[in-house]
């Protein structure tokens, strides 16, 4: 028994010992640190844990301490399990957790139990004085805390990027943006691989770093590294500094990092240019950022971490100092007094503590007073948990923030970086925004699909963007059409394939694969089996023959050429098939019974020895066993072919063991041999010697033309291909990662070849198919294909048909924003209402000085919250406004030099006012065309070196477009029509200002193209307009034929799906948009498109519903108002040209000589639904069927649409778009006012024309032409000089459009004496015929009018 009792005294002895000394060696975790001075404190604070292991108890841990690089260092220590725990920033616990798999188990808290700071900009006190917003803060020095940290970097970022027009250069790379935007910066980690993946950052961000090299500069080691680095890079060498509220505070309260630096001497600035004491933080940040996490590995099972929980919290009560200089021991329970008994503790310190009122305290710090130790003890070392400098060298912050004051446990449910994050993620996935959205990719088999899943997971993993979608046509023509229609973005193709994309569908190869010579490009190569020595190249007669598809380059173009042009082979014209059928005995020529790629007969021997089962049978996918170039091979080895065409590399890849399949396994390369063209042979390695050419790599292709993507897009494309090849263009996959040169057996080259080593971006210069594909792959193609005879003359092609195109839209594209022809150095002051504008001098045709004043803010910035509200009117500025350079567009489609803050006009004048001289000069005010989701008022666009020969005063508007300035939800969150208000502010603007600048604001005329004709039209009866002008002038456009809805409640969905957003209120989806970066919604447009463009107007006016205190621009339908003579009886001048979109047929004709019908068989075949999409009227309603049978009959009668018919369909296209509607309008008005009307019709056709029908002869006279009459359009025309043909017109419509401004009379003394511009008389329906010799004239294509009359009756007075 007594030795029993004996045990059990043993077994308690040894458990209060485990209990009082925590001895277990099996206690020990790693804490990973980041620098010297972090080792330093880590080393101390492991001293002090073991000098009181006894009263941590059960929760006592040895800590080891373990020095990485940096914090991406200590992130893969903790995965790999070499380390247990490290504190991290929270920008850091994002990546810790998505790409390490880290949890948060502790976190920080400071002053007053918050678990979170202000992330705050800080300046010097009455610097920057230029600094008014943050769009001013591009070009300034700064310096952040470290790529990555979220108050350093992350949150500074996303709010530049939303609200300073902080351009983003480089979606998967946001560094770059940020390198475009500052100035010399300081930014450590900005060069590291993670922050600079494919290598091509500069070294902008780490100019102003003062580390040693090299090691030191821009890392975690640089002394401007954290955020009281960049405080010290503030007061050093920066303009401004991102950090938490509490740094400024820290570094200026000590003096051994400043000794002179007072926080007096800094400011907050605020995201609204404001400015701010340094203690105002509350009130003045960009954020809040969740305090410092303490991490451990996933794999850690929570019993694990919950002692590493308890063990953090038992440290700060032990090892923290509270403010007053003592530690609490509230939670320790019966280990207090423990404690309080430890060896070398008075207690007569005890004692005088227990008198105090927190008599559950001790100052540990203090415990080294007199008589406080027995003589035989040594002192004991100090150390405070949270101390950092200069203790233990310079740096604040080391291991844990010096401003904190305890832990705080995070439950199970939030240890994951989303959970402990929570909002904040928005911040750091806004850095990786991408102003394009998604990268449709399509494929043409289920393999392929597969590929391409897989494919998007992993680029998803790795955050890159645009997020890629994955779409499967059946055929590569296919997805050829899916991309023109918008339905994909991209494929990858053969380039044979890439020819027939270009010519067929206008697509354009931007990325091409390289293979193992070093560019892109391969040799096509003949294989045969090295023991069949019967077959030569030079004659393959009843051979059995393997290619890679019908139509591919290396499987068919080339041998088939190469045949044909040695007249080996009988070529019947051009009619490949044909000839190969005839002469080979059997082949396997996947897609040669597809009616896709092979329109002439079909013959079954060319699929005899393909080996698909079922439908997959020939197919031209990797459905087919045999298709492609290892598809091809293995038709050799197996499937009794003679020959195979491949490229190069094939043989390498499918021989000596590297493919484990049955048919492959016991293939060597020794056992296969190349047919020579000139009869030999030689060993497949020799194919540089022994080859039928050399051809273009496969590329991929995208959408190119008019409807095109720009540049942003494209970029956007590249961006990701690269990045994604960066992290996974290995070769070999292991199980748990994505490879894109690989493909998993039995397949190969599923969407890109399996001996692609990389991919090289296309220069620009190159990105059109025939000049990619080179020469003599276009020599091949015509040899082979009977439909390829026009790619002879295939420039000349191209540019038509890109002109072509523009016809059809009729809206024109501008692309580039010039500098200004006669442009001059000398510069110009007016003082107007609104301030001081500074302006330069351009020379008009004549030799006259027009002072020019660009970009003149009009409006405040349209920006954040005033996203489609109405528009402030520009306060008054102290400064002198710089207009001597060409303003900001408005987002549109293919302008550069956008910006949401557009609201600007351009104001000319030859004439300024003096004291002396105080001229008047007549106002015309032009809004310019473009569907209201193009152009803008840019002298480049529209110059005034024409106009402004005369006397007057010319301004052009910049305005809202697409959904900025028409989105409308029919209710009082955005009722609509806000770039039409935009108008309206500027012409109050004319009327405050325009006296300054020699203009009379009571003679102002109003005038407009296209929907800028619309615009002058609604004008009239808008109330909002109402003595804002004295006349106006409609070209080429005026009205709708259907009624203005009340909402475009579905266009808006729309927008907000396309950038997901919700739509489940109205409210909600506008909140969402308001964040949306503005190029979200240029880079959108392309999606609202239904059929080749159309229809031409997606965005109209809407009748606005009463909200209360908003003007109501159109508060009932145009016709009704003018009906009831609520309009504004000016003067008019209205007209169209004779073709307008006529041009149509121009490229319709040129598509048709090129085998493309595929526009007129999509009206033919579906006419019901196109025809209302295309002409702009009602659908489906009760009577849209009979208006379109109706106007069918009309104008194609009982044939088809085609050739035969191109009259009616160029007709159709003008009179429904714009003669019909404005020829109404006209009628309308004049038979409702007393104030003349002047119809007019341009018929004078130069030698420049929007549509060309070849290179010098021009279709008649499209939408826009007479423009060029009245302004240089530098981005389409040349500049008229005096002996030019054109300059009698300019001088007749100068003339005439001036006198009209300033009488209200359109006469000219150009116009000969019999020849007088009458008004328009209902009954003559008269206008001018503006040619060479204008002439008046009755009857403007009545039998036309009279059938759309009759189909849209409206009774007149």
């Amino acid at each position: 028994m007594w030795f029993q009792y004996f045990t059990l005294l043993l077994f308690l002895c040894c458990l209060k010992l485990h209990q009082i000394y925590g001895q277990n060696i099996n206690n020990t975790l790693t804490w990973c640190t980041v620098s010297e001075g972090e080792q330093n404190k880590c080393q101390a604070f492991s001293r002090a844990i073991d000098r009181e292991r006894g009263f941590f108890g059960d929760t006592y841990f040895s800590v080891r301490c373990q020095q990485a690089f940096n914090k991406e260092e200590c992130m893969a220590m903790l995965d790999r399990e070499k380390a247990q725990i490290t504190t991290l920033d929270a920008g850091e616990v994002f990546i810790a957790g998505r790409y390490h798999s880290l949890v948060p188990i502790m976190q920080e808290i400071y002053e007053n139990g918050l678990n979170y700071q202000y992330a705050v900009a800080v300046v010097k006190r009455n610097s920057l004085p230029d600094v008014q917003s943050l769009y001013d803060l591009r070009g300034k020095k700064g310096c952040f805390a470290g790529v990555g940290t979220l108050a350093g970097w992350v949150i500074p970022i996303n709010k530049l990027m939303k609200y300073g027009g902080m351009e983003i250069i480089d979606c998967n790379n946001h560094v770059k943006s940020t390198i475009k935007f500052f100035g010399p910066s300081c930014a450590v980690n900005s060069l590291i691989d993670k922050n600079n993946p494919i290598g091509d950052n500069s070294d902008q961000l780490c100019s102003l770093c003062i580390g040693e090299i090299p090691g030191g500069k821009c890392t975690n080691k640089d002394p401007y590294s954290g955020y009281e680095g960049a405080f010290r890079c503030l007061v050093e060498a920066g303009e401004i500094a991102f950090l938490v509220h509490t740094t400024v505070n820290e570094m200026t309260s000590t003096s051994f990092d400043f000794s002179s630096v007072k926080k007096e001497q800094f400011e907050l600035l605020c995201p609204n240019g404001n400015r701010r004491s340094i203690d105002d933080y509350a009130t003045c940040n960009w954020g809040t950022v969740p305090s410092r996490a303490v991490v451990t590995s996933s794999a850690t099972n929570f019993k694990t971490r919950r002692r590493y929980q308890r063990f953090l919290e038992k440290t700060v009560r032990i090892l923290h100092k509270n403010k007053n200089g003592t530690t609490n021991f509230n939670r320790f329970g019966g280990n207090q007094e423990d404690f309080l008994n430890r060896p070398g503790y008075d207690n007569n310190q005890r004692d005088f503590e227990n008198q105090s009122t927190h008599n559950d305290t001790f100052n540990y710090y203090n415990r080294e007073g007199e008589n406080s130790e027995p003589p035989n003890v040594q002192p004991i070392e100090m150390f405070e948990l949270f101390e950092s400098a200069p203790k233990y060298g310079l740096q604040h912050n080391l291991i844990f923030s010096d401003s904190s004051r305890d832990f705080v446990q995070l439950y199970e449910k939030d240890q994951t970086y989303t959970g402990y994050l929570g909002q904040s993620v928005n911040d750091i996935l806004g850095v990786h925004h991408c102003p394009v959205n998604r990268m449709t990719l399509c494929v043409t088999s289920e393999p392929e699909m597969e590929k391409c899943i897989k494919m998007k997971i992993a680029l998803k993993a790795q955050l890159l963007k645009p997020e890629l979608i994955c779409h499967k046509g059946h055929s590569q023509i296919n997805c050829m059409q899916s991309i023109r229609s918008g339905i994909a973005d991209v494929a990858v193709l053969d380039a044979s394939d890439v020819y027939t994309a270009g010519l067929q569908f206008e697509l354009i190869p931007f990325i091409s694969e390289v293979y193992n010579l070093g560019t892109p490009e391969y040799y096509v190569v003949a294989v045969a089996k090295e023991e069949d020595d019967n077959t030569d190249l030079t004659y393959l007669k009843n051979k059995n023959t393997c290619h890679t598809g019908i139509n591919t380059a290396a499987g068919w173009v080339y041998p088939l050429a190469y045949l044909i042009s040695n007249k080996w082979i009988r070529g019947y014209g051009c009619d490949s098939v044909r000839a190969a059928a005839e002469y080979f005995s059997k082949s396997c020529v996947p897609g040669a019974l597809s009616t896709e790629y092979n329109i002439g007969v079909p013959y079954d021997n060319m699929c005899d020895l393909c080996h698909g089962v079922s439908y997959r049978y020939c197919r031209r996918d990797a459905s087919e066993d045999y298709f492609g170039y290892t598809g091809a091979f293995r038709c050799l080895v197996e499937g009794g072919g003679d020959v195979s065409f491949v490229k190069h590399t094939t043989v390498a890849e499918n021989t000596d063991g590297k493919r484990k399949e049955f048919w492959a396994r016991n293939t060597f390369t020794k056992d296969f041999e190349l047919l020579c063209p000139d009869g030999t042979r030689r060993p497949t390695t020799d194919y540089m010697n022994c080859n039928l050419g050399k051809v273009a790599a496969n590329a991929i292709v995208t959408r190119g033309g008019y409807y095109g993507y720009n540049q942003t897009q494209i970029n956007a494309y590249i961006n990701l291909f690269i990045y994604a090849q960066q992290f996974y263009g290995r070769k070999e996959p292991d199980e748990f990662s994505f490879s894109m040169y690989y493909s998993r057996p039995p397949y190969s080259d599923l969407i890109f070849q399996d001996a692609t080593q990389q991919l090289v971006v296309i220069p620009s210069d190159k990105r059109e198919y025939s000049k990619y594909l080179g020469p003599d792959f276009m020599r091949a193609r015509r040899i082979v294909d009977c439909n390829a005879g026009a790619s002879a003359i295939i420039q000349t092609v191209f540019l038509c048909k890109n002109i072509m195109k523009r016809l059809f839209v009729i809206l024109l594209s501008v692309t580039i924003a010039f500098a200004d022809d006669n442009l001059t150095d000398e510069e110009h002051e007016v003082t107007a209402p609104i301030g001081r504008i500074r302006g330069s001098i351009i020379i008009s045709r004549l030799g006259k000085k027009i002072y020019s004043f660009r970009g003149v803010r009009y409006a405040q910035s349209p920006t954040g919250q005033q996203r489609f509200q109405v528009a402030i009117p520009a306060t008054d500025w102290n400064d002198v406004f710089d207009a001597t350079k060409e303003g900001p567009a408005c987002p549109a489609l293919y302008e550069r030099n956008i910006m949401e803050d557009c609201l600007r006009v351009n104001v000319y004048t030859t004439k300024l006012p003096s004291e002396n001289d105080p001229v008047k000069r007549p106002v015309l005010v032009f809004f310019h065309p473009g569907g209201f989701y193009l152009f803008s008022g840019q002298s480049s666009n529209f110059g005034p070196q024409y106009l402004l020969d005369k006397d007057i005063v010319l301004v052009t508007v910049n305005y809202r477009l697409a959904s900025l300035g028409f989105l409308s939800t029919g209710d009082s969150k955005a009722p609509g029509n806000v770039g039409l208000k935009d108008q309206v502010v500027a012409l109050r603007w004319v009327q405050r200002n325009i006296a300054a600048f020699g203009g009379d604001p009571d003679n102002v005329t109003i005038s407009g193209y296209s929907v800028g004709g619309i615009s002058v039209l609604l004008h009239m009866v808008s109330p909002m307009s109402k003595g804002l002008f004295h006349r106006a002038i409609m070209m080429s456009g005026s009205m709708m034929i259907e009624p203005y809805p009340t909402e475009q409640l579905n266009l808006a969905k729309k927008q907000a799906e396309l950038l997901d957003c919700p739509i489940d209120t109205t409210g909600s989806m506008l909140i969402c948009l308001n964040s949306k970066p503005v190029e979200n919604f240029t880079d959108t447009i392309h999606n609202f498109f239904e059929w080749y463009g159309h229809p031409i107007m997606i965005w109209t006016p809407v009748v606005e519903p009463e909200v209360h205190g908003v003007e109501r621009f159109l508060p009932e339908q145009p016709l009704d108002l003018i009906k009831k003579g609520k309009f504004h009886k000016v003067p008019l001048i209205a007209g169209v040209t004779k073709n307008e979109f006529d041009g149509v047929v121009a490229f319709v004709n040129k598509q048709h000589q090129l085998g493309n019908d595929s526009m007129v068989n999509d009206l033919n075949n579906d006419w019901y639904r196109l025809a209302p999409i295309n002409f702009m009227y009602e659908r489906d309603t009760p009577r849209f069927r009979n208006i379109s049978t109706e106007l069918r009959q009309f104008y194609f009668g009982d044939q088809p649409i085609g050739p035969d018919t191109y009259d009616g369909l160029a007709h159709i296209n003008s009179d429904s778009i714009v003669i019909f509607p404005l020829h109404r309008a006209v009628k309308v008005i004049a038979e409702n006012t007393d104030q003349p009307v002047y119809l007019y019709m341009s018929s004078y056709v130069g030698r420049y024309s929007f549509v060309m029908w070849n290179e010098t002869k021009p279709y008649g006279v499209a939408h826009h032409d007479d423009l060029q009459y009245l302004f240089f359009m530098k981005v389409k025309f040349p500049f008229f000089q005096n002996d030019d043909p054109e300059i009698p017109i300019v001088e007749l419509m100068t003339s005439m459009w001036s006198n009209f401004v300033q009488t209200g009379q359109p006469v000219s003394s150009v116009l000969a004496e019999n020849i007088t511009w009458d008004p328009y008389l209902l009954a003559r329906d008269n206008y001018l015929d503006i040619t060479e010799e204008p002439r008046m004239k009755t009857g403007l294509y009545p039998d036309r009018m009279q059938k759309w009359d009759s189909l849209f009756p409206l009774n007149l007075k």
